[in-house]
Parts: structure tokens; sequence; C-alpha cells
């Protein structure tokens, strides 16, 4: 469990001022690093409330894109998944042959094993547009890719 990660907000404290990116960006490592991550908000509304601290509606960017993250998430088996560093850039969750989510921090090559008995699904998911798009199909083995921006998922699934 991911708990005071920070938060969305725009606070003087640096705990309580992170963008809405900064925040989207918090959730998707943590998750793909293995954990569970909490959120919160700490942008004054008019009357001067921080749902932090009172609750109340949220009124950031984040909460639709954290609620696409688990969007995603949800059909997968999560609780058999494991997390890897790739490289300084990259970070993978994984069920080895079945599925894989693959986040690169920045733009640059991401490259990953892909087991043999079937080809995979490669999908490229927009984080903050919350938008994914199908980009290839390829066959097991050594498997390149750049990821053209940071903040870039790549999920990549058997084809059965």
């Amino acid at each position: 469990m991911i708990d005071e990660c920070r938060y969305e907000g725009n606070i003087p404290n640096s705990w309580g001022n992170l963008t809405a990116e900064q925040m989207v960006h918090q959730f998707w490592v943590g998750t793909i690093c293995g954990g569970y991550v909490g959120h919160g908000e700490t942008l004054k509304d008019p009357n001067d409330v921080l749902w932090w601290s009172k609750g109340g509606v949220l009124h950031g960017d984040s909460p639709a894109r954290i609620a696409y993250l688990r969007k995603i998430m949800e059909p997968l088996p999560y609780t058999e998944m494991t997390p890897a560093k790739l490289d300084a850039n990259t970070y993978a969750l994984s069920k080895p042959g079945d599925v894989y989510l693959v986040y690169a921090l920045n733009a640059g090559p991401i490259k990953l094993q892909l087991p043999a008995g079937h080809d995979y699904t490669v999908e490229a998911v927009d984080t903050w547009n919350m938008k994914s798009d199908t980009v290839e199909t390829v066959k097991p083995g050594e498997f390149d890719f750049t990821a053209t921006t940071a903040d870039f998922l790549l999920r990549i699934t058997a084809a059965k």
C-alpha cells in the first residue's frame, strides 16, 4: 500500500502541490512497481476547503485518469503479476507469457524478451488522454520498441 505519495494540489507545502500530471505519474509508477496507491487532493475550493482534510468533491484532473488506470488494471491477474525494473528508464509488471505492462519514464528504447508459444498484441496506452491504440502484433523473442514520450505505457498481451 502506498499512501502519502504527495497530492495533486495548489497549496505551498511540497507534499500538496503536485500537478495532475505528476499525480498520475505517481500512480502509474506505484502500480507498475506492484503497489496499491492511494489518492488525495489539496486543491483549495472557493470556500477554502481542502478535500484532503474535509472530503467533499474532487476538483482536480487526476481522478478521471486514476479511474482509467483502474479500468486497465481490473481485468488483469494483478495478484499473479510480478514487477521488474528493466533498465533505468523502464519498469514492467507482468505475468510472463500472458500479459505485460511496460512503463517508460521518458522517451527512449524499450527491450523485452517475449516467451515462445504464441504471438503478442502490442497496444500503446496514453495514460493522460485515456486512449489506447493497437500498434502491432509481434512474434516471440526479443521485442524492441521506442517510447515516443515520457510516461509511456505499452500493454502487451498474448494472442491466444
